[in-house]
């Protein structure tokens, strides 16, 4: 298996890209580490998750809240101390620069304590699972 970060062609990604994961208007803000062009899959560094302040937030110390181009207002919460994912470039989406720029202005110098690690690995399992009971609901019984 090689891995290349160089590559552009697949699903028009390419590493150090932006991107995000979405699921029930929940979004997982990713750096695109690098590409597994062979798996189609990727290697993604989680950034920043994104919650509508309209929904059940969890009980966590969340970033700010922060109002974006589409009226909204969310919570944001920094993901920088979780675990790295390897995932399928299909669910990628590319992140506008009008999403990134207010998200990463919020996320400041990068913090290192227990309850934030605890804190992301907690919000980071739950929304995975979402994602991949969301999946399976999905795909026909074989």
């Amino acid at each position: 298996m090689t891995f290349n970060a160089q590559h552009t062609g697949l699903y028009g990604l390419q590493a150090s890209q932006i991107v995000y994961l979405e699921h029930d208007d929940h979004r997982l803000y990713v750096e695109l580490i690098q590409i597994i062009q062979e798996r189609q899959m990727g290697w993604l560094r989680p950034l920043c998750f994104r919650i509508p302040i309209s929904q059940t937030v969890l009980d966590i110390n969340h970033l700010n809240q922060t109002a974006y181009s589409d009226g909204r207002s969310y919570i944001l919460y920094d993901m920088r101390q979780s675990a790295d994912l390897l995932w399928s470039l299909s669910d990628c989406r590319t992140a506008l620069d009008t999403d990134v720029i207010p998200l990463l202005s919020h996320l400041g110098p990068e913090r290192t304590s227990l309850s934030d690690q605890g804190a992301a690995r907690q919000i980071l399992n739950q929304f995975i699972k979402k994602m991949w009971d969301g999946q399976c609901k999905d795909k026909p019984p074989s």
